[in-house]
């Protein structure tokens, strides 16, 4: 496998390198699972189940993050669980093409979730607790889909504060299922066709890296979906339908 740490920044990276090693092996050191525990985040109220197979014994399939205007698949391993891989690792282009053939219920625009620079402009390669860098902890932003969804609305604890202090990580999953430990694939960094962004679901940071990696993915797309009556549902409805129809032909038969 590449290294993590194979960058392609020429000297700005390569210079700071032994720091940067240092700061990433203590961001992935074992976090505490907690609870899930609504006062953490925002998912009691942001995150809204979606019932993609019409049975609601199975849970929900997917959440519709409000603030985000995406969708979340609830299985963030669902790789392993379709079958489709053994372990649920694959470089960045193989779990782009897993991603984008992936048909969950009909539903098949699924993507790898997106990384846009924080300062809205140009991605920013300097590590920073503070969330104000595109790499490090604490990034709150919007623009990073998966680093929203820790440190917002799953209010995970990352390896540092944002004044730059170590701490254990807390991790709690929320309502998603098979969060694994592990970076997660993001979008394609848009200054070196080489990397891709990751986010750490284990330590909280984010980070740019060599695409030969092998980490999980997690499929989300744009927008909310459309829920899936139950078969229930379908029987009250096509018996109101029914109803319905008999008092419009009673009424036109002026009875």
């Amino acid at each position: 496998m590449t290294s993590l740490f194979s960058f392609s920044f020429g000297r700005r990276v390569s210079a700071r390198l032994p720091a940067v090693l240092a700061l990433m092996c203590a961001g992935m050191s074992s976090p505490l699972l907690a609870a899930s525990d609504p006062t953490m985040g925002t998912w009691t109220t942001t995150l809204q189940g979606r019932d993609l197979d019409g049975n609601a014994a199975n849970g929900f399939e997917a959440y519709y993050d409000t603030v985000l205007d995406i969708t979340w698949l609830a299985d963030a391993n669902a790789a392993v669980t379709l079958g489709d891989s053994v372990s649920g690792l694959f470089g960045w282009q193989g779990a782009r093409d897993w991603v984008e053939a992936l048909d969950v219920y009909g539903i098949d625009d699924w993507r790898l979730p997106t990384t846009r620079p924080v300062n809205g402009s140009s991605f920013v390669f300097t590590t920073r607790y503070d969330g104000g860098s595109d790499i490090g902890w604490n990034i709150t932003s919007t623009q990073s889909e998966l680093a929203h969804l820790y440190n917002v609305t799953l209010g995970n604890l990352g390896a540092y504060t944002a004044a730059g202090v170590a701490r254990a990580p807390v991790f709690q999953d929320g309502p998603f299922r098979n969060i694994q430990p592990n970076y997660y694939w993001s979008s394609e960094g848009v200054t070196d066709a080489s990397g891709a962004w990751v986010v750490s679901f284990q330590g909280g940071d984010q980070y740019f890296v060599a695409k030969g990696n092998a980490f999980p993915v997690w499929a989300v797309r744009d927008g909310d979906v459309t829920v899936v009556p139950e078969p229930a549902a379908w029987g009250l409805m096509l018996t109101g339908l029914a109803l319905v129809a008999a008092r419009a032909r009673r009424s036109a038969r002026g009875g």
